[in-house]
Order: structure tokens, then sequence, then C-alpha cells
């Protein structure tokens, strides 16, 4: 201990210096790790604050999705108790569709026929088309057609209320536009159990025989009641994903007649969100 007090006193100089060296060196990395422990919380409640923003995104979102589902049920069991209406009254003079499937395109088809962007192929933003299944009764479906009357109106309306807008309010040309910038419903369809389809818009994108008593979307809700959602599927026209919604249909005795359906979709709801 003598030895080393009497070099201590035999170099001030150095021994300050080293003294003020450790210090200085001690305070550097306190005060480094002192930084270090600030940037750490502040980056954590930085991300604590992104993660709120992001999960209130992500309900607003959610909540406005289940809105959207639940507004589509409502227009689809609309369109449902139309058609059961119109079907239990008499066949009335209404002039049929005179557009099948088979038109679009023809100068046999409606004049506004046009290729859609977002349909992917020729339809009709103004007229619904007819598909007639295989074998189906010519004289029934006729009828069924009369019967329904005006129902394309009710289809035409649906897809602008899907929109938020109010179909008397717009005129045809405001109408196609809408139709044209995109709704978030791409079809509205009727198959009836005696053979007819109606489809709107009018489109020409059914393969020879097509019968829609044997697609899914139809099979797999008759018997039940309300709508009910089929499975994610992405359109044969390559207009992008669609998610079906189907509702049996019965008349006023109760007995099934067909199926109504809408089809949502999921690219409006992507492209729609942040």
């Amino acid at each position: 201990l003598r030895a080393t007090w009497r070099r201590i006193k035999g170099h001030p100089v150095a021994v300050m210096s080293a003294i003020l060296f450790i210090v200085l060196t001690a305070a550097t990395l306190t005060t480094t790790s002192l930084l270090a422990v600030l940037e750490a919380e502040r980056q954590a409640e930085e991300d604590r604050q992104n993660l709120a923003a992001l999960v209130g995104r992500v309900t607003r979102h959610v909540q406005d999705f289940d809105r959207q589902l639940v507004e589509v049920e409502l227009l689809l069991e609309g369109l449902s108790v139309a058609v059961a209406d119109r079907l239990s009254l008499p066949a009335g003079g209404f002039e049929p569709d005179p557009y099948r499937h088979l038109d679009l395109g023809t100068e046999n088809g409606p004049s506004d026929a046009a290729h859609s962007e977002r349909y992917g192929q020729v339809i009709s933003l103004g007229n619904v088309i007819y598909v007639v299944s295989p074998g189906a009764d010519g004289a029934a479906i006729l009828e069924s057609r009369q019967r329904l009357g005006d129902i394309d109106e009710g289809m035409k309306s649906i897809l602008v209320r899907s929109a938020g807008r109010d179909p008397a309010k717009l005129t045809d040309e405001e109408r196609s536009a809408l139709f044209r910038t995109g709704v978030p419903l791409m079809w509205a369809y009727l198959q009836l159990e005696d053979g007819l389809m109606i489809n709107f818009p009018g489109n020409a994108n059914y393969p020879d025989g097509y019968e829609g008593r044997q697609r899914p979307w139809y099979q797999d809700v008759v018997g039940t009641r309300g709508p009910r959602w089929g499975q994610l599927y992405p359109d044969a026209s390559g207009s992008g994903f669609l998610l079906p919604c189907n509702q049996a249909v019965y008349d006023k005795a109760r007995r099934f007649v067909g199926v109504a359906g809408l089809d949502f979709s999921m690219d409006h709801v992507i492209a729609t969100m942040e």
C-alpha cells in the first residue's frame, strides 16, 4: 500500500488523467445505456400506438364488411319475396324478354351490349337475359316469365342499392355509369324450378346446355330457408373473386319454386380498403 501511494504521489497528472478517463468512460456508457433504454421505450410506445391504430382500422373494415353482408342478405330477401309475390299472380300481358344469352354480341341482341372491362365480356347494362334449361317446357317458361313481369327492374335496383344509392334518383345513363365504375354486387339472378333463368346484367357467358338447376349454388339451398352464403370462387369471366348469396324461393302455398342469388364482389371490398 505504501509503495502504491508513493507511485501515485509521484505521478499526480497521470493518476488524475486515469481517474478522469474512467469517470468519462463510465458516464458515456451510462448515458448510452440510458439513451438506448429511452429509445426502446419510445419505439415500444410508437409500436403500441401503431398497433392500436391498425386494430382500429381492421375493426372498422370488419364492421363495414359485416354491414355490407347484412345488406346483401336483406336485398336478397326482398328479391325472393318479390319473385314469390309475382309468381302468385295470374299471367298477364307482359311481353317476355326478347334476349337470350346467345343473342348478346349479335345483331339480334340489345343495342347497348358492349365489352365491359370490369366484367371481362360482352354485357348489357340495360337488359336482363334469360337462359332456358335443356328439355324445359316452353309454355311453362313463357307463363313464368309473364308472371314475373318487371322483375328485371327489381334486379337493377338491387345492384344500385348495394352501392348505397337510390334507384329513383338516378337516370338510366347515371345508373349505367354507376354499374361501369363498379358496385358491390356483380350479378343478380333467378333460377326457377321449371327451367327459366334470368340474369342481370345480361351476359352471354353460359356454356351450351347450361343447367342452373344442377349447379351447387342451386342444389345447396333447396329445402332451406333464408339467405345462404356459398364458397368464394373466381368468376369465369375473370372479373375477380365473388362470394355468392342464395336463397330458396317458395310460393304462397309454401311450394319450392326456385332459387334467387346475388354475387358479392370481394375485389370491390379489397379495393375500398386502405
